[in-house]
């Protein structure tokens, strides 16, 4: 996919929607910019429940993922999703779920740090904050999937 599609479907995110478009353009590159895009095949781990590689997240550009969890019903989700972001909140020192792919996905893969120095250095204090906290209601939220 093309940087300006990608940009598009991250402003897409359930986290980003609460935001005015010119805000949630702003952090869409930032996504972009430390990510890798990958494929996955049908039916492969994207990871596993225990996982200790809790600093990476993904956004999941195209296809459909099951989501399984401890406490809830397996559940899907389609493309774009954000995944990785439960650590964010300081909720889990790994991995809360084993999420497949149902078919052929591509994604982005980042390192959370990285991502969050650079949103930094290009949002305000105030905005970062935001952000973050929006970043944190989110990660609840997979809580309470819409789809079991």
């Amino acid at each position: 996919m093309s940087t300006d599609t990608n940009q598009e479907l991250i402003t897409k995110l359930i986290v980003m929607k609460a935001f005015p478009d010119p805000f949630r353009k702003r952090i869409a590159p930032v996504f972009e910019e430390v990510s890798e895009t990958k494929t996955l095949q049908e039916g492969s781990y994207l990871f596993h429940l225990g996982d200790k590689s809790v600093n990476d997240g993904f956004i999941v550009l195209s296809g459909t993922i099951r989501i399984m969890k401890r406490v809830i019903p397996p559940y899907k989700a389609e493309a774009p999703a954000l995944l990785g972001e439960m650590r964010q909140s300081k909720m889990e020192s790994e991995r809360s779920a084993d999420v497949y792919a149902l078919e052929e996905i591509e994604f982005l893969h980042f390192d959370w740090d990285r991502f969050h120095n650079l949103l930094k250095e290009r949002l305000a204090r105030s905005e970062y904050a935001i952000f973050s906290r929006a970043l944190s209601d989110y990660s609840w939220l997979h809580l309470q999937p819409d789809e079991v």
